[in-house]
């Protein structure tokens, strides 16, 4: 599906977006605390997967790739909201995960991936 979607196809790159979304938003979640922006952070982790796609190393690693840039992108969020707003957002909201997330995180990737290829 993503060499589909690097050679132009968009509804395999917008499967893929919609396989892996729900643990972009989760992770998201997380770091940001609130439902709303963790779905925003994932919309503009989405933006930078269509326009980046090309610099996906390994097809069958989509969802954990997509899933890092909507970390990241949260992470950057929470960094501006907390200088911007001191006070405003919870400090017990954390960036980093527990074993058991992780653990949680790497299985819906894998098991997306796995998914990614039966279907490519």
């Amino acid at each position: 599906m993503v060499r589909d979607a690097l050679e132009g196809a968009r509804d395999p790159l917008a499967e893929l977006l919609r396989r892996h979304w729900d643990t972009a938003v989760f992770l998201a979640t997380r770091v940001l605390g609130s439902a709303d922006l963790a779905r925003d952070a994932a919309q503009e982790a989405a933006i930078a997967a269509m326009t980046d796609l090309d610099r996906l190393r390994c097809p069958d690693r989509f969802g954990a790739w997509f899933c890092g840039i909507a970390l990241n992108v949260s992470r950057r969020w929470l960094r501006q909201l907390r200088s911007e707003m001191p006070g405003v957002l919870p400090e017990q909201v954390s960036t980093a995960l527990g074993p058991a997330e992780a653990a949680e995180i790497a299985d819906l990737a894998a098991r997306g991936a796995d998914s990614d290829r039966s279907t490519a």
